[in-house]
């Protein structure tokens, strides 16, 4: 009998618009399923829905795919009520998908911790929430948090998944003053999977080619004004795919455009998570040059995501913070270039010539990509396009990802409590 694992998670299928983390656990369910048996609590409503999903069972277990999945109501979500569906659900290790998620992590730990439950192996991944730019964000809501549940040993004998070295860098950095904990233990590294199409269903042949460095591009680009020319007759396409919130930083990346000399069209998709932040990007669109358009497009949903991608040049996330990014791999697949912040685990792209990962303190390095990439003429474009399709499918079939995830499991099993 495979053991069972309990997940927690804020949003999963159907839903769509809570974008990287449903993403995440799909791809654990798809690919690990062999090993391990699926039971899913979540929420019965989509990201931002005012309403429960449509043919679903309310507060009873579905079967979805791969995984069982338990669509829980508010009412649900009760302290009580949780522990009882808890203690009513055979599992084996308890893997909570956020830190800082007040109903789907939070009240677990807490039921956890008053003993409602019988304590089993217990897995937290942060999902990115301990980069140095998602930590800051709410820093005064976090701090006391983060001090009060240390000190009631919330995180005793519990395993991070962290999804980069980097990541785990980050989990010790906030838990540091904790002598107790042997983090070199406690912290497991695993990256977060990715499931490619069946190439036998797909019409899009994958062609592989060397395309120029985009450093050597970069310096030997034409001068703004000569882009300018030769684009006249077609604009830069560049987007932006993301939820709009501070994270995501789509500020920045206005501020960035509002520098640029050539002719650029800006399509924006994502759900509008906060709203004043929206309105704050609002004031700064209105405030660009007339060769800069910019169109909001609203929520893609996840089967249309990489060709709506495709129907641009570039993709433009300068992300405070990533631990995976599955947008930017997706961005990949659709076969158009990246630029995105340092602040992800995609710092290669540019000595593989797909693109560019930059410091945030450094916009006019953003503008030079931007201003470079308007300059390519369609042979350079082509190339780098076979290119970064090369680099999507070394990137989504490596076994190595799959056998560090397995054994991120198998670990937590093996623990005592």
């Amino acid at each position: 009998m495979k053991p069972i694992i309990l997940t927690f998670t804020h949003y999963y299928l159907p839903g769509n618009l809570a974008g990287g983390p449903i993403r995440s656990i799909a791809n654990m369910v798809d690919l690990l399923s062999d090993d391990f048996e699926f039971h899913l609590i979540t929420s019965d409503r989509d990201f931002g829905a005012g309403e429960p999903y449509k043919d679903i069972k309310l507060d009873q277990w579905n079967s979805v795919g791969k995984a069982e999945v338990f669509y829980a109501s508010r009412a649900t979500m009760a302290l009580h009520r949780l522990a009882k569906l808890i203690r009513e659900t055979p599992h084996d290790v308890i893997y909570l998908n956020s830190f800082f998620d007040p109903i789907f992590t939070i009240r677990p730990l807490l039921i956890r911790r008053l003993g409602m439950i019988t304590k089993k192996p217990l897995i937290i991944a942060p999902r990115g929430e301990f980069s140095e730019g998602a930590f800051a964000l709410k820093h005064w809501k976090k701090g006391p948090y983060l001090v009060l549940t240390k000190l009631l040993k919330f995180y005793d004998g519990i395993l991070w998944h962290a999804s980069t070295v980097f990541e785990k860098n980050d989990i010790k950095r906030v838990f540091q003053d904790e002598s107790t904990y042997n983090f070199d233990y406690a912290i497991a590294i695993a990256t977060d999977m990715v499931v490619l199409p069946d190439k036998s269903k797909s019409k899009k042949p994958l062609l592989i080619a060397v395309a120029p460095n985009l450093s050597a591009l970069s310096q030997s680009a034409q001068s703004a004004q000569s882009a300018q020319s030769a684009q006249s007759a077609r604009m830069l396409q560049i987007c932006f795919l993301s939820r709009i919130s501070p994270m995501k930083n789509l500020c920045y990346a206005l501020r960035v455009l509002a520098d640029v000399k050539v002719p650029v069209c800006f399509t924006i998709y994502g759900p509008l998570e906060d709203q004043a932040y929206w309105s704050t990007c609002q004031l700064l669109i209105d405030k660009l040059p007339g060769h800069i358009q910019v169109i909001y497009k609203g929520s893609v949903y996840y089967q249309q995501v990489v060709t709506t991608l495709a129907q641009h040049d570039l993709f433009f996330l300068p992300t405070l913070g990533e631990n995976f990014g599955h947008v930017i791999h997706e961005a990949l697949r659709a076969g158009i270039p990246i630029l995105i912040s340092d602040q992800t685990p995609w710092l290669d792209v540019e000595q593989k010539g797909v693109g560019w990962s930059l410091p945030l303190n450094s916009p006019a390095n953003f503008v030079q990509a931007i201003e470079s990439a308007a300059g390519w003429d369609a042979e350079t474009r082509q190339g780098i396009s076979r290119q970064v399709l090369a680099y999507a499918e070394e990137t989504g079939n490596n076994p190595q990802v799959i056998e560090h995830n397995l054994t991120l499991f198998r670990r937590a099993l093996s623990s005592t409590n």
